[in-house]
């Protein structure tokens, strides 16, 4: 027994200070697609396209933005002249109160006639509550 465990000790030992033989590897073989090269250029053919019309696009904006950016002068009876603030606020003129305008005052309500006696009532209760 102890000849097995001194030939164990031993074998460690030297396998540690002696180098290991390569295992061979396996050299698993990559696979290659006989397509690849066409679905490339196709690839990139389709961005070339997509760039290209999205610049043709970018393009179109940039001059219909610049065409609405343009601004038309006013005519030529349009009068943008200096004025004063004195010149807005003359004591001649009188404040008028635009509350008074439009206002009908009637005398009696009889004028006015039933307009709301034939309406009939809509609702839950169909006749008058009285508390």
């Amino acid at each position: 027994m102890l000849f097995s465990d001194t030939m164990g000790l031993f074998n460690r030992i030297r396998s540690i200070f002696t180098s290991k033989p390569e295992a061979e590897e396996n050299a698993v073989e990559e696979y290659i697609d006989p397509l690849h090269e066409e679905m490339s250029t196709a690839h990139a053919h389709r961005q070339e396209s997509v760039i290209s019309e999205s610049l043709k696009v970018l393009d179109a904006e940039d001059n219909f933005v610049a065409q609405e950016e343009k601004v038309e002068s006013p005519p030529a009876e349009y009068d943008a002249g200096e004025v004063e603030v004195s010149d807005l606020l003359l004591e001649d003129d009188k404040e008028v109160d635009h509350s008074t305008r439009n206002v009908v005052e009637h005398d009696s309500i009889d004028d006015l006639g039933d307009h709301l006696e034939h309406a009939s009532i809509v609702g839950d209760l169909p006749e008058e509550v009285a508390f």
